[in-house]
C-alpha cells in the first residue's frame, strides 16, 4: 500500500533564510525614504527565492526520514515491516 500526498504552502517563499546578507531601499512612501532595510527572510520578488526554499525543505524531508526519488522531485520514505520486508509509505 502506498500513501499518496501533496502540499501546497502559502507564503513557503517568506520562510527561507538568507544565506548572505541582503539590504534593499525603502520603497515611496515608506516612513523613512532614504534608508535601506535589511532583509531576515527570503521575499517573492528575490531570484534565489525559490532555490532557499527548496534546499530549506529538502533539509527538513531529510531530517524527518523522507529520501528523495531518482527524479529529484518527489520524496518518500520507508519502513521495515515485522517481517523484515521494506515498505514505502
Amino acid at each position: 500500500k502506498m500513501y499518496l500526498c501533496g502540499l501546497d504552502i502559502k507564503g513557503a517563499f517568506l520562510h527561507a533564510s538568507l544565506p548572505q546578507t541582503i539590504y534593499l531601499k525603502a520603497p515611496r512612501g515608506f516612513y523613512a525614504p532614504n534608508q535601506y532595510l535589511k532583509l531576515n527572510k527570503s521575499l517573492y520578488g528575490l531570484r534565489q527565492a525559490p532555490r532557499l526554499f527548496q534546499e530549506e525543505l529538502a533539509r527538513f524531508m531529510l531530517r524527518i526520514g523522507f529520501e528523495v526519488t531518482g527524479d529529484g522531485v518527489t520524496w518518500a520514505r520507508t519502513r521495515l515491516t515485522a517481517t523484515g520486508v521494506e515498505e514505502r509509505l
